[in-house]
């Protein structure tokens, strides 16, 4: 995936995920646009953004993605650029 703006246009839709799913999901990738904002590299973002949590959040957000985005938290733990 790489792009953060690419995750958020590809996933972050109603016609892939539901609001409760898209809600959640949206949680982890603000706190990484924030700290991005806030000068952070994206990886390193990701890296102190990425814990049980978030990934049972990726991984509640692919099953519940309309069609199946197969490729959701791998692209979510991917992710190397704003």
């Amino acid at each position: 995936m790489g792009s953060l703006a690419t995750f958020k246009s590809t996933y972050l839709i109603p016609s892939v995920l539901p609001a409760g799913a898209r809600q959640q999901m949206a949680g982890p990738v603000s706190a990484i646009d924030q700290q991005v904002a806030g000068g952070a590299t994206v990886a390193t973002a990701l890296s102190n953004t990425l814990n049980k949590r978030a990934y049972r959040i990726a991984h509640k957000a692919q099953q519940e993605s309309l069609p199946y985005q197969g490729t959701l938290v791998a692209d979510f733990v991917a992710l190397n650029a704003a």
